[in-house]
């Protein structure tokens, strides 16, 4: 994303990532399910109740290729579930 002149921020935590969306919403997030923290779901619906955030895209990364994760993460609310894996 760099790479295309995208501005990047990470955050290790869900937390940290909250904090960081709260202060400056950005125009997308790509959020991994197995953040340290908060579950991915209430990630989401964190970001999904603030009037600020509610419209931003998440998409959620997953480790492994797992239908009943992404039929879950598309019933959450996430915008996409993309796969991580090495194979």
């Amino acid at each position: 994303m760099q790479r295309f002149e995208y501005r990047v921020c990470s955050a290790s935590h869900a937390e940290d990532a909250l904090d960081m969306i709260a202060s400056e919403p950005p125009a997308l997030i790509i959020a991994g399910l197995d953040l340290p923290g908060i579950s991915d779901l209430d990630l989401l619906a964190r970001i999904q109740q603030e009037p600020r955030t509610a419209d931003i895209p998440v998409i959620a990364l997953a480790a492994n290729r797992d239908q009943g994760t992404e039929i879950r993460c598309l019933r959450a609310g996430f915008t996409k579930t993309v796969c991580i894996s090495a194979h």
